[in-house]
């Protein structure tokens, strides 16, 4: 199971500009990448040719170090015994490329066998649907009670719809109360950025101020470099009331796990969706 405070680091202005720059741009290479697919064989040994052209003239080690990866994993790339790479691996690899490299994202791609945008099918109807009932079904499974509220509104004059959805559920400390939850499946988004993501919290952070008596309120993502990237952008806040990044698998049909920015207050809240089931359940036992 996860940690929900992560340490955090004081960074100046001007570091802190740096780093979500860089952060930005590397994004929305893994953003793009994510959205791929794999359509063509992979080409083992022009990825090859292509990653040890990227790393210049640094040694694997200062290359890893400078893509945030791990060495070994590194070295099974270049000796070809991983073969398909991840999307965020490959971003990682194109951004950190040395400049006389020539590699960009779009060749790392090719390589791997994976089509751009424009030549992709449309994607599926599961694909166009909401996180609604991989939800609802995950907080069953664990022995909550849910009732879905698709069409749920505040009791505003506009009134008008503040999330994609509502569920009530005890599974949330206390009496049965609303969860919201808002879609931002990277199958609907064509491009991130950090004020996109910032509007993103801003947004449901005012959920608590529109009449909403709610106990959290989710954003549902489909991509784990977004996930990696709100958790970041949410671990600089603390906030008094529950917010949260939930990461699920639209293909398999479950949660995979979630991240609750840091409180205020200094309290842990629940970590409802994180870790195995089993552990939740054999949680909720002894809690009995």
């Amino acid at each position: 199971m996860s940690e929900m405070n992560e340490p955090r680091t004081e960074l100046t202005s001007e570091q802190e500009k740096g780093l979500l720059d860089k952060f930005e741009q590397e994004m929305n290479m893994g953003h793009r990448a994510s959205l791929m697919k794999r359509t063509e064989k992979v080409d083992t040994e022009a990825t090859i040719a292509l990653v040890k052209a990227a790393m210049g003239n640094r040694s694997m080690r200062e290359f890893a170090q400078d893509m945030g990866m791990n060495q070994s994993n590194l070295s099974r790339i270049l000796n070809g015994k991983v073969t398909e790479i991840r999307p965020y691996t490959l971003a990682s690899i194109a951004y950190e490329a040395s400049p006389e490299s020539g590699v960009t994202i779009e060749k790392l791609m090719k390589a791997q066998g994976l089509t751009i945008p424009e030549e992709r099918r449309p994607v599926d109807k599961r694909h166009r649907g909401e996180s609604n009932g991989i939800i609802a079904d995950e907080l069953l499974l664990r022995g909550y009670s849910v009732r879905l509220e698709k069409y749920f509104r505040p009791q505003l004059s506009g009134d008008f719809l503040v999330c994609d959805y509502a569920i009530k559920t005890d599974a949330l400390p206390g009496d049965e109360g609303y969860w919201l939850f808002e879609d931002k499946l990277v199958k609907k988004i064509t491009r991130v950025s950090i004020a996109m993501m910032e509007g993103w919290v801003d947004r449901i952070m005012a959920m608590y101020y529109r009449g909403l008596k709610a106990k959290r309120v989710s954003l549902v993502v489909d991509s784990e470099d977004l996930f990696n990237a709100m958790k970041i952008l949410m671990g600089h806040i603390v906030v008094k009331d529950e917010i949260s990044v939930i990461l699920v698998s639209m293909d398999e049909g479950k949660v995979l796990d979630e991240y609750v920015a840091p409180l205020e207050d200094g309290r842990e809240p629940k970590l409802v969706l994180t870790g195995a089931i089993e552990e939740e359940q054999n949680g909720r036992k002894a809690e009995d």
